[in-house]
């Protein structure tokens, strides 16, 4: 049931995110893909046994998940008339990052970086039909949220990295 869920997911099938939707369970279903997509971002171009980096990578990937999921629920509901508790929001984005499992190949030479971003270009669209049926909202709405969330999302990180290279705006003083 859980690889049909994986495939019916990666397959943008909306009666799989509505199944999501409704079913608890489905939680740590989400989370597991979540953690598999972590684990594989984490140790596809780390160093020979860097494991801190790898662990590193893991958590952030988590961190951007539930922040993510958050943003979502949050600017779905508040700002696009969704209507949606918080898990189910959860479990359909866990759902949604489905297509990145495809980054478990990104080792191989000549297509791995095409994998990647073939396979983050196909996890927003997965994210649009996840938003979709999580929030009850037209697909205009649940594209505007999943771009809201993932504009948000980036803009943290990329100011959470400047801050961390110390880059911020403070170095702009001097």
């Amino acid at each position: 049931m859980f690889l049909r869920r994986i495939i019916g997911a990666a397959g943008l099938e909306a009666s799989l995110f509505q199944e999501v939707k409704h079913d608890p369970v489905a939680t740590a279903q989400g989370l597991i893909i979540v953690l598999t997509v972590a684990l594989v971002t984490g140790l596809v171009g780390a160093p020979k046994f860097a494991w801190a980096l790898v662990a590193a990578r893991v958590l952030w990937v988590l961190a951007v998940f539930i922040f993510l999921s958050l943003v979502i629920h949050w600017t779905g509901v508040k700002f696009f008339g969704g209507r949606a508790t918080r898990w189910e929001a959860i479990r359909c984005t866990g759902f949604a990052y489905a297509p990145m499992l495809l980054m478990v190949l990104a080792f191989i030479p000549p297509v791995g970086e095409v994998l990647v971003w073939i396979s983050l270009a196909w996890a927003l669209v997965a994210m649009v039909a996840a938003v979709r049926e999580a929030l009850s909202v037209e697909s205009a709405r649940a594209v505007a949220v999943a771009i809201t969330g993932w504009g948000i999302t980036l803009a943290l990180t990329a100011a959470l990295v400047a801050v961390g290279l110390g880059i911020g705006p403070g170095m702009m003083l001097f």
